[in-house]
């Protein structure tokens, strides 16, 4: 188990030109963050469980406070099989207090993974991805298939 936590207090300046002259907005606000974090590994289970409160800047410069849940489950089928599934939920919204643009994020991706032998593995994944903002009243959502060849190269060796 791992963790820490902590207040956040956020004093932000911005400034805006009009044709009217020059408007100054002073927002402060307060949160808390957080990030927990449970691991447990087996011999053939490894799962992990976080959950997390933090302050993230956005595209525009404005703060956002997101809150996310995700939970990572592997497990060895055999020698060579493996499945994983990896999943999260996020919310993300401004850290002032005068907006109100709402964000949901929704992640689900399952895996196998085939090792052909010790230096050639063959994955394959399908990620499953939504979007959802209050605002706008829409959700938009995306569908992605990989096949992936993975080849771990020694390197090159020289000796005398």
């Amino acid at each position: 188990m791992t963790g820490n936590m902590g207040i956040r207090l956020t004093d932000s300046v911005s400034s805006q030109q009009t044709a009217l002259g020059d408007f100054t907005t002073e927002n402060q606000s307060e949160g808390f963050l957080s990030d927990t974090g449970f691991t447990y590994n087996g011999e053939s289970l490894t799962a992990s469980f976080n959950l997390n409160r933090s302050l993230t800047p956005s595209g525009s410069g404005q703060l956002n406070e997101q809150s996310r849940v995700s939970l990572d489950i592997g497990y060895k089928v055999t020698e060579r099989l493996s499945v994983a599934l990896s999943s999260s939920y996020q919310t993300s919204e401004s850290a002032s207090s005068n907006e109100s643009n709402k964000r949901t994020n929704i992640i689900f991706q399952p895996s196998v993974s085939w090792k052909m032998t010790p230096d050639l593995v063959l994955s394959g994944n399908y990620r499953y991805r939504q979007q959802d903002e209050s605002n706008e009243d829409k959700a938009i959502d995306s569908n992605t298939f990989m096949v992936t060849l993975n080849y771990n190269w020694q390197g090159l060796s020289l000796a005398r």
